[in-house]
Parts: C-alpha cells; sequence; structure tokens
C-alpha cells in the first residue's frame, strides 16, 4: 500500500486568467508512488498571501516542493484553454445594429478584449440578423494570437480578419 504525501508549491508571475494580471500562483495536490492529483490553486498578490490562504484551507502541513509548480500551472491552464475553446455565445440582437457590428461586412472576426498583452481573444461570426462569438483563447504575445488564429481556420475552414477598433490590430 503506497502513501499519499500533500503537497504545496508556489511561483510568481504566473498569468491569473481571471483578472490577467500576473501574480503568484500557489497549488496543493496529493501525491503517492503512481499517482498525481491537484487538489486546489489559488492566484495571490504574494508568497505571504498564499501562506495565509494554506493555512485557512487547512493546508499548513503540506510539503512544500514548488520545483512542481510550473509543470502544474501549464497543466491547470490547458484544462482552462480547452474549457474556454468550447466557449461559444450570441451576442444580443440589437447587436448587429451598433458599432461596431452595424458597420462591418458578413464574416468571421478576431476581437480581442484591449490592444496590449494580455488579452483574450475570439472568433466572431457576423451574420446578417446575429453576432456570434466562438471560443476563448487567452494570449501573452504573438505566438499565442498566431496560433489561435490558425486553429480558428484550420477547423472552421474560414480566414479570420481583425475587427476594426476591437482592441488588438
Amino acid at each position: 500500500m503506497s502513501r499519499s504525501t500533500l503537497y504545496f508549491g508556489a511561483g510568481p508571475r504566473l498569468l491569473d486568467w481571471s483578472t490577467l494580471e500576473y501574480r503568484w500562483f500557489g497549488v496543493v495536490w496529493w501525491q503517492d508512488d503512481a499517482n498525481l492529483q491537484i487538489l486546489k490553486y489559488r492566484f495571490e498578490t504574494s508568497r505571504e498571501a498564499l501562506r495565509r490562504w494554506m493555512r485557512t484551507e487547512g493546508c499548513e502541513n503540506a510539503v512544500e516542493d514548488s520545483s512542481q509548480t510550473a509543470r502544474l500551472y501549464r497543466t491547470i491552464r490547458k484544462q482552462q484553454q480547452e474549457r474556454d475553446w468550447s466557449y461559444r455565445k450570441t451576442m444580443p440582437f440589437l447587436s448587429v445594429f451598433q458599432k461596431p457590428w452595424k458597420d462591418v461586412e458578413l464574416g468571421w472576426y478576431a476581437i480581442c478584449s484591449k490592444a496590449t498583452y494580455p488579452f483574450v481573444i475570439s472568433a466572431a461570426e457576423r451574420k446578417k440578423l446575429k453576432v456570434t462569438a466562438h471560443h476563448l483563447y487567452i494570449c501573452e504575445d504573438d505566438e499565442d494570437v498566431n496560433s489561435f488564429i490558425a486553429r480558428v481556420n484550420q477547423e472552421r475552414e474560414i480566414h479570420l480578419r481583425y475587427l476594426p477598433d476591437a482592441g488588438k490590430q
């Protein structure tokens, strides 16, 4: 019978996808000889704030092992990206009659949440009487943007254009 150990890891300046800010990331997991299970994670402004969170969660006795933090962060972020990829939302009906949608041709557009990194990008389909946003993707650099656009173009067999006056150009 293998014995499980509770671990804690922390790392600075990792992207918090809920705020799009770089913050401290902390993760708690169980691990035995064959398995690793992430129990919880959190973003905070400092390492001390993560320690306070650990105490309130009853994890103050966890063994610290920050060597796994980056790998576990990437695992959690990848899961989040897959959930975001399935995002789809039809915008309110009147959107097609308001800027920026009233002035653009029918088709597919890449829209960004802001002009500077990090930001959220989405593919929006402008039809005659509706606009639907498909997929969300958090971009930290040009490589992320290019990967998003390539994946959308390939999966949907389209050519995304940037929506004028909607974030990154």
